[in-house]
């Protein structure tokens, strides 16, 4: 399941809130075991530019790691 960030509005805010606070992406647990604090793992790009520019690409999305149920997880910005 995505997590919805709240108040990232473009993409350049994402990137910006991404280097400055990335723990405001982590979620305080997961959404289907309720194991709190998910390990960061890693990230991975989408294209979300689609202005003719396309100068935003590629856009990082974290992605999150439970050992209590074994799976990952992502947290996209409200974009």
């Amino acid at each position: 399941m995505h997590r919805i960030v709240a108040g990232i509005y473009t993409l350049k805010h994402h990137r910006d809130t991404l280097a400055r606070d990335p723990e405001r992406y982590r979620p305080a647990c997961r959404a289907h075991c309720g194991r709190s604090h998910p390990w960061h793992h890693g990230h991975y790009t989408r294209k979300a530019d689609r202005t003719a520019s396309g100068q935003e690409n590629p856009v990082p999305i974290p992605r999150y790691f439970c050992s209590c149920c074994v799976s990952n997880g992502m947290d996209v910005p409200t974009l």
